[in-house]
């Protein structure tokens, strides 16, 4: 039976309700293994984001989204 590992990339696009003036569009990605990166950015820096972890042998299993959130699912067979 394939095993897989998996990771997840959280995005905040938008100012959360409390307003905070001082907020920037920014994700985080929680590997495995328990480091977490967390980017300040948007749509290039997720590009970028998931082009290199695509180039690691991750892809997106799955996503949700809610108002000013997306969480994306991230899996790779292990060998």
């Amino acid at each position: 039976m394939d095993r897989f590992e998996h990771c997840m990339l959280e995005y905040y696009w938008t100012q959360p309700s409390s307003g905070d003036p001082q907020f920037r569009p920014a994700f985080t990605i929680f590997h495995p293994d328990g480091r977490t990166e967390s980017v300040v950015g948007g749509n290039v820096e997720i590009t970028a984001a998931l082009n290199r972890l695509g180039s690691e042998g991750w892809r997106v299993a799955s996503s949700v989204t809610a108002m000013n959130w997306i969480l994306w699912t991230l899996e790779r067979k292990l060998s």
